[in-house]
């Protein structure tokens, strides 16, 4: 087994043992005189927290867990300290502590590496390149081969995938969802930052700094919809016109994601619930196809939405060209859902009704009422906004 670890510390929001650390950097030459290219490491992938020292492998019990992400300039780790437990509780105590005097490190098996020294003349010293790398564990240490290891922060705020899912099947609507969270969280910013992968934390008493929100209330209870995880992912990947946040963040958002991917999977059993950034080769089930799907319908359907309202406010209306693209498109949308209600229909006739799941029907059956309903309230917008040009 391998291991390697980055120097230097700093702490943020102290809280309830909840943290993130760089645990290896991008691009820079080691002390084992390796670099580790970018791609190396698994994105969204759980791995135990090591005893100090990287104990565990010699029996002692992990002290927390977390996820991996990673971006252009390092590889992060974004866990909790199990503080219920006397080393969670130690290990944690310990590591805030020592400030800057901490490190960390990871425990790998290397997967690919290369030793062409025209593919490493960028980097002089660099005997091995990493280009993938699986990562076991992570662990605190006293000092290891890396370069510029960070705890980033510890802060109170729930784990990833901390929330209960909603039904799969469930709709998403980005504006009422955020209505419902502002609502349910009266004016706490705390309660509210919860319901979004990101917010910049410079600008937290504002909502326009709060984005992909991914939660609603059900009940009195804040619960993630799968199709709004689904919406969030695709916004990462730049679906809807993408999403502008620090280029720095993004892994750490895209770790947080793929943590309520995991916890969809074992809710429903399905194996190929996994983020658009997934490299496994795993291909989407029936159900999940469909699902995101209607993700990327529900956020058109919103974006519509917002224009709409905004260009009414201003007392302009869409240009014809746009009023037609999207007449268009609402029209092939009910088309695709009319053919595949249709195709459904003909296989519960015949002797494959059974190959039909439930959900799948039900589905089919949500869209075509979904489509139905979103086409009578564009032609109500569209009335509006004519009526707003005359006006004007």
């Amino acid at each position: 087994m391998n291991r390697k670890s980055v120097a230097s510390v700093e702490w943020k929001d102290a809280g309830a043992g909840t943290f993130r650390a760089r645990f290896s950097t991008i691009d820079v030459v080691d002390s084992d005189m390796d670099v580790t290219f970018p791609g190396a490491f698994q994105d969204g992938k759980q791995v135990p927290i090591s005893a100090y020292g990287h104990e565990s492998w010699m029996g002692a019990l992990p002290v927390g867990k977390g996820t991996l992400s990673s971006d252009k300039k390092g590889a992060y780790i974004d866990g909790a300290f199990f503080l219920n437990t006397t080393p969670g509780r130690d290990t944690y105590e310990t590591v805030k502590a020592l400030g800057d005097l901490q490190e960390w490190s990871y425990g790998y098996e290397v997967l690919q590496a290369t030793f062409d020294q025209e593919a490493l003349k960028e980097f002089p010293g660099a005997l091995r390149g990493l280009i993938k790398v699986a990562v076991h564990e992570v662990s605190p240490v006293l000092k290891g081969a890396g370069v510029d290891t960070v705890t980033q922060m510890i802060k109170a705020a729930g784990s990833a995938g901390d929330l209960p899912l909603a039904d799969r099947a469930r709709g998403w609507d980005a504006g009422a969802a955020r209505a419902a969270v502002t609502s349910w969280a009266a004016g706490d910013w705390s309660k509210y930052s919860r319901a979004f992968f990101w917010h910049d934390s410079a600008a937290t008493d504002q909502a326009g700094s709060y984005k992909l929100g991914f939660a609603t209330v059900d009940g009195g209870t804040l619960t993630a919809v799968p199709r709004g995880i689904f919406a969030a992912a695709a916004a990462m990947q730049g679906s809807r016109g993408g999403v502008q946040i620090p280029d720095g963040d993004r892994g750490a958002v895209r770790a947080r994601i793929a943590a309520y991917y995991a916890k969809m999977r074992d809710k429903f059993s399905d194996d190929s619930i996994v983020p658009p950034w997934d490299d496994t080769g795993k291909s989407l089930s029936l159900a999940s196809h469909a699902e995101a799907v209607l993700a990327d319908i529900d956020a058109l359907s919103a974006r519509t939405a917002d224009r709409a309202e905004f260009r009414a406010k201003e007392g302009r209306r869409l240009s014809s060209q746009t009023r037609d693209h999207l007449s268009t498109l609402m029209t092939a949308l009910t088309d695709a859902a009319t053919g595949l209600r249709g195709l459904l229909d003909e296989v519960e006739t015949g002797s494959g009704k059974d190959a039909v799941p439930a959900d799948i029907l039900k589905i089919a059956a949500d869209t075509q009422a979904r489509n139905d309903a979103e086409w009578q309230q564009f032609l109500k917008e569209q009335r509006i906004y004519e009526r707003a040009g005359t006006e004007a």
